[in-house]
């Protein structure tokens, strides 16, 4: 499959369209924001579109932030309209929005072609106790890119020598 970049406005003026029309879309995690959860390398995420209801402390939405390229980050406090985002991957940034910002809800992931429901119990309280832990988020996170890093050069040169 060949992959094509395209503007990031383009593209998510159609991902807006296809969840107007009710349907889910799978798109490529970019960045390393959501490390360990999301991985550049290796996820595709399964977007629905926003529940105001389902959107509560651990969700992971995708928004559009006044003046700011879209993110797709957890909620870690809900002020009323008001949201504040994390990515898991981020020791102590954190972004605001208002829910009319949130164009979708994260709702699987896919991993080799395996998918795990984001908005299950057990997925939720991985992610609580990855929050807790943000004090040694630093160390967890290097030692997660050395071992993923790793092997994802590992992969990359099997394929290459597979080509030759």
């Amino acid at each position: 499959m060949q992959i094509k970049k395209i503007n990031n406005n383009l593209f998510f003026s159609e991902v807006i369209e296809f969840l107007s029309q009710g349907k889910e879309v799978r798109i490529r995690v970019r960045g390393q924001s959501m490390l360990p959860f999301l991985d550049e390398n290796r996820d595709e995420v399964i977007i629905c579109g926003v529940d105001k209801e389902a959107i509560k402390i651990g969700t992971i939405v995708l928004a559009h932030i006044q003046f700011r390229q879209y993110i797709m980050h957890r909620v870690v406090a809900v002020e009323g309209e008001n949201l504040v985002l994390m990515g898991d991957g981020n020791i102590g940034k954190t972004e605001k929005c208002v829910i009319s910002e949130v164009i979708a809800i994260a709702k699987r992931r896919s991993r080799k072609g395996k998918e795990i429901d984001l908005i299950s119990l057990k997925y939720r309280v991985y992610a609580k106790l990855w929050f807790t832990l943000r004090f040694i988020r630093k160390p967890l996170l290097v030692s997660y890119k050395i071992f993923t890093q790793r092997d994802y050069l590992k992969r990359k040169l099997q394929y290459k020598m597979n080509k030759i």
